[in-house]
């Protein structure tokens, strides 16, 4: 297939994973309903939008088995973490100041400290150890994928720990109105297809979230192989395809999710998403495939060059940033999103300069 017919496969399959989180977030907040705020953005709603970086990071790990199916795993997770930690709170800030929350534009708003602290400090965790063994190790091997996955646990436990319980009755059934059955199919809304759109329970919740995982998956497998096509057409590494195009594809869902939280004045829950997110992506999606990969194939030599060690030095120095723009000011503003704005500038610098020394210009 040309480079035509794999971006428009890259363009489909974007929408696909877009319409199969919304069924799996609208299941997973169902599931998560007593939840606080905050921690359910951390966990529910994040691990269901970092699904697609999962299920991609598998298909590329799996599909090519060598360095290479390793370096676009990373560029997959990393990119997609600097996206979120950028790209979502601009929106946010952006989206409520155009268009309101219940119609009333917001100029600022407060997250909480305690959340950004919770969610910094294990998502520096787990970067600084996926570093860590970048670095130190020749062979990726499968214990290494347990420990990425051992943060992720405390991360977890951190938050069950914090979890409130905000009771049943508060929770309010949002139907993701498809007007008819055949546009419930072309839109994967299942809670429509085989329960006649009525409010959900514990059983139809866990239904819809199968299926909408399976679509997930297989729209991550075409992907990856996208992905690859698009790095053959383009005549540049597949890490740096995956980097570009699955990263930003994959972040779609995120992106969404956070917006529609900010736009309900769940300002905790759309920042609380981007950073549970990235914690997600680093650990378990990155971990999971690669502690799999191993017990079955073995070890994978480690992605070598100057340009991911550049990746690596921006993803700590991006969230570092990102996490002071948004903790020590007392509201975030107008001057947050400019600041954002050039933090973009400087990834999308990056970004041209990886591409030229791969030998593309953009």
């Amino acid at each position: 297939m040309g480079l035509v017919g794999n971006f428009a496969i890259l363009i489909f399959v974007s929408v696909i994973i877009k319409y199969a989180c919304d069924t799996f977030e609208q299941s997973a907040t169902y599931l998560g309903r007593n939840m606080s705020e905050g921690v359910k953005g951390g966990l529910i709603n994040a691990v269901g939008s970092s699904l697609p970086e999962m299920m991609t990071t598998f298909s590329l790990l799996f599909f090519l088995r060598d360095e290479t199916g390793f370096a676009a795993g990373i560029s997959v997770t990393v990119g997609s973490a600097v996206f979120n930690a950028i790209v979502i709170p601009l929106s946010c800030i952006l989206v409520v100041r155009i268009w309101g929350v219940k119609g009333t534009s917001v100029k600022s708003f407060e997250v909480s400290k305690v959340a950004l602290k919770r969610d910094g400090f294990w998502l520096l965790v787990g970067e600084l150890v996926l570093i860590a063994m970048l670095v130190s190790f020749d062979l990726f091997q499968w214990w290494m994928g347990a420990v990425l996955l051992i943060v992720y646990l405390g991360y977890l436990m951190h938050l069950l720990k914090s979890c409130g319980h905000d009771g049943e009755d508060d929770y309010e059934y949002e139907s993701l109105e498809s007007e008819n059955i055949f546009h419930a199919l072309a839109k994967f809304d299942f809670n429509k297809v085989l329960f006649n759109d009525k409010p959900l329970s514990k059983w139809s919740a866990s239904v819809n979230l199968f299926f909408a995982t399976v679509v997930i998956a297989l729209a991550c497998h075409f992907l990856s192989i996208a992905v690859v096509g698009i790095a053959d057409g383009l005549d540049i590494p597949v890490y740096m395809s995956a980097l570009i195009f699955a990263a930003a594809a994959t972040s779609v869902p995120d992106t969404f999710l956070s917006i529609k939280d900010a736009l309900r004045g769940n300002y905790d829950d759309a920042v609380s998403n981007a950073f549970g997110s990235n914690t997600f992506d680093i650990t378990v999606a990155l971990g999971l495939p690669l502690l799999v990969y191993g017990l079955i194939f073995g070890s994978v030599p480690m992605p070598q060059g100057a340009d991911v060690a550049w990746l690596r030095v921006l993803l700590v120095a991006i969230t570092l940033v990102v996490l002071a723009m948004l903790y020590f000011p007392k509201k975030i503003n107008g001057y947050t999103a400019v600041g954002l704005s050039l933090l973009f500038a400087v990834w999308v610098g990056y970004i041209a300069w990886a591409c030229q020394q791969a030998g593309f210009v953009l």
